[in-house]
């Protein structure tokens, strides 16, 4: 595939393969490509999935990517104490009998790893943390469109004090395609294709980028926390609000 001419995409984002996903595969490229991404990676949940479905998806990615975007297909999983981890790249079904095992044999396929839905420091192993690629401290559709709230930040703070190549990232957890808000931008073009993209975020290489805000792969604190402590108030008060009129 020929260089893509943005390296702009976006991540976590589900199909209807997943128990609460809306859209196919091509009706999010469709969307993807109106927007002007070059990639999105795709992180069905692995429980509404088995090897026949995960083969399908993979299939659907395929033929809806092109030289100028690329679908990649990817699965959720269930760690435990409401942690996620998202499985970008992978594209065969796996029966390792733990699921630290399991993870390990997908960065051993050169998948990225990424940590979702992080409450506390104590929510992951080391043994997983040494193969994570990144966490989400911004999720779109827990958080706010905008701006995201700190809520996760310490948490990576934490880890990435211990494991310099930990990243972290911005997803919009889309299930139903109205889920827009960070994008994922790659330091240059790439070519249009996994492994190129899963090749920049497994190195750091790229940033995490909304309207009102952008922060690197290893953000510092300063300017950046007084917006994700404005992410807070506003999420603040949109539960106020929903509470008040529901």
């Amino acid at each position: 595939m020929r260089q893509a001419s943005s390296a702009r995409g976006v991540i976590h984002v589900h199909t209807e393969f997943s128990f609460d996903g809306a859209l196919d595969a091509a009706r999010i490229a469709e969307k993807c490509r109106e927007r002007g991404l070059a990639f999105a990676a795709v992180a069905d949940h692995a429980e509404s999935m088995d090897s026949k479905q995960l083969d399908r998806l993979v299939g659907e990615c395929r033929a809806n990517s092109d030289s100028s975007f690329v679908l990649i297909p990817g699965l959720e999983h269930r760690y435990r104490h409401g942690v996620h981890i998202l499985a970008l790249g992978q594209s065969r079904w796996t029966t390792e009998p733990s699921t630290v095992d399991m993870l390990s044999s997908l960065a051993d396929d050169d998948c990225a790893l990424v940590a979702a839905h992080c409450a506390s420091p104590h929510d992951l192993p080391p043994e997983l943390l040494e193969i994570l690629t990144a966490v989400e401290i911004w999720n779109v559709s827990r958080d706010m469109r905008l701006l995201p709230t700190s809520r996760h930040l310490p948490v990576y703070q934490h880890w990435a004090a211990r494991y310099p190549n930990l990243y972290a990232v911005g997803g919009l957890d889309m299930h139903k395609g109205n889920e827009w808000g960070c994008e994922v931008v790659l330091d240059s073009p790439c070519e249009a294709s996994t492994g190129a993209v899963l090749e920049r975020l497994k190195a750091g290489r790229f940033s995490t980028r909304s309207r009102l805000l952008s922060f690197g792969s290893r953000p510092a604190g300063g300017v950046r926390n007084l917006a994700f402590a404005a992410g807070d108030v506003l999420v603040a008060a949109r539960d106020l609000r929903n509470r008040v009129f529901r």
